[in-house]
């Protein structure tokens, strides 16, 4: 996989003409690997990460493609997996395609945390409770992210099957929670992951992934 060196001030670089974006959304794919590969104390092999594609190396796609254990609970990481009402694990309505989905499997069921990378993405509290019918209006004109993230992990929670969060990954500085009840889980939200100051952002979502598991492991 050839990740950009320069951009242009638009977004996509000059090389590849890839957005900036699908770059994010790559790095934070690794961050994820990473916060997995710290919890559980396993390592994955690079092996696992990519497939050769004639000359070019790029990344793996799809459900489970990486797997990890914590204590006697199997844990693990799609990348791009379709949901749809005909795959193993299913959405009841339209097909969906998180960026991300970390899979725990208790007894017989298998759970779903889900991510989605928003490069442009900006959360705010306030904005979340505007005028319902101006906030929508807006975004439709405008396309705003922030709000329409919120909506779409909704969404991933409530159509996916035995999903107990979504949440968004965004260069920004606020991490928003809002759970159900007193667990973390159900719950959607966002959280920021920012590169370059990305060391305390990755240890609260870490810590937030780790907690969310153990309440999947203790509840179910």
């Amino acid at each position: 996989m050839l990740l950009p060196d320069t951009q242009d001030p638009g977004g996509h670089n000059r090389r590849e003409g890839r957005p900036r974006g699908h770059i994010y959304e790559y790095w934070c794919y690794f961050r994820i690997l990473r916060i997995l590969e710290d919890i559980t104390g396993q390592r994955v092999d690079p092996g696992d990460i990519f497939v050769r594609d004639g000359w070019k190396v790029r990344l793996k796609t799809g459900n489970s493609i990486l797997r990890f254990r914590m204590d006697d609970t199997e844990i693990a990481l799609s990348y791009n997996g379709r949901f749809t009402g005909n795959t193993r694990c299913r959405s009841y309505s339209l097909p969906f395609k998180p960026d991300y989905s970390i899979l725990v499997e208790v007894g017989e069921c298998t759970y779903f945390i889900h991510l989605d990378a928003k490069y442009r993405s900006t959360v705010r509290p306030h904005d979340l409770y505007e005028n319902i019918e101006v906030r929508d209006a807006e975004e439709e004109l405008d396309r705003k992210f922030r709000d329409g993230d919120v909506y779409k992990m909704h969404t991933y929670k409530d159509a996916i099957l035995h999903s107990v969060g979504a949440y968004i990954l965004y260069p920004g500085d606020r991490d928003i929670v809002f759970a159900e009840g007193s667990c973390d889980v159900p719950s959607v939200g966002a959280f920021p992951l920012r590169p370059g100051e990305s060391a305390e952002d990755e240890r609260k979502l870490r810590d937030f992934i780790e907690r969310a598991i153990w309440n999947i492991i203790e509840k179910k």
